[in-house]
């Protein structure tokens, strides 16, 4: 009796033991499964590489480009029209419609304003190459659509003041050149210089007859004057009106009336 007792206490002691250690066990698994559970939020990220957003292009900047990219096509349009000198004309496409079309959109362009100032200029070189010639006709219609370019550009108004200090009494003065007057002296002349002698009368002569001038012959001597007259006259379809002077150099003027010049003018026009 005496040893079973002490076998079955001493069988109570183990099965406490392994109860106590398998308690134990059970108590350090939960411990460590609070541990990871708190850890877990504050876990590193993983190596995989944020979704960047694409932010789509705002409106307004859209909007900004959009004149600027107008702005460049109407400059080239205009730079085109300069180079076939199609400044006003035509209606449908010429530089001033463009120029003008681009300040509407930037009024402080400057590209635009001097390409306008340019065009203003042209018509103004071309102007007092008419005045020049005597072609009055001409020159006010330069004057004219420099003024639609540009009516206050000052330069306008001082070639428009040319213009009428022309008018009023156009002279136009042909000095002879040594090789016409010395031809008259010849005995023998160079059919080739007899040749360029009948051109140049005959472009005085065309001048005459064209804008019905008055002329007036300066000469060194009378027979130098009558040569002089009978060179003009030969070229003219009608007979010469002319004065004689004695004078140096050998010279002859032709003086327009603004009337004649201009009917003539408008007539070519």
């Amino acid at each position: 009796m005496i040893r079973q007792f002490n076998s079955f206490e001493s069988n109570q002691r183990r099965e406490a033991r392994r109860l106590t250690s398998a308690r134990t066990w059970v108590v350090q698994l939960i411990a460590v499964s609070l541990v990871a559970s708190c850890a877990a939020p504050n876990a590193p990220p993983t190596n995989t590489a944020p979704i960047k957003s694409v932010q789509p292009t705002p409106k307004s900047s859209i909007k900004e480009r959009a004149p600027s990219i107008e702005i460049q096509r109407l400059l080239m349009l205009a730079e085109n029209a300069m180079q076939r000198d199609a400044l006003t004309e035509p209606e449908s496409d010429n530089a001033l419609m463009h120029y003008r079309a681009i300040l509407a959109i930037d009024p402080d362009n400057e590209d635009a304003k001097e390409g306008i100032h340019q065009i203003v200029e042209q018509y103004l070189e071309w102007a007092l190459s008419e005045i020049d010639s005597m072609a009055f006709a001409k020159a006010s219609l330069w004057l004219e659509r420099a003024a639609l370019a540009n009516p206050k550009a000052p330069s306008i108004f001082a070639v428009a003041e040319r213009l009428e200090l022309k008018r009023r009494l156009a002279r136009r003065t042909i000095v002879l050149p040594g090789w016409v007057t010395s031809s008259s002296l010849l005995p023998n002349h160079d059919d080739a210089l007899m040749r360029a002698v009948e051109s140049f009368f005959a472009d005085i002569a065309e001048s005459v007859q064209q804008h019905q001038a008055k002329v007036i012959i300066y000469a060194l001597s009378d027979e130098e004057g009558r040569w002089i007259y009978q060179s003009i006259n030969q070229q003219m379809t009608e007979r010469l009106r002319a004065t004689l002077q004695i004078d140096t150099p050998a010279r002859i003027d032709l003086v327009f009336t603004s009337e004649n010049t201009d009917r003539k003018e408008e007539e070519d026009l």
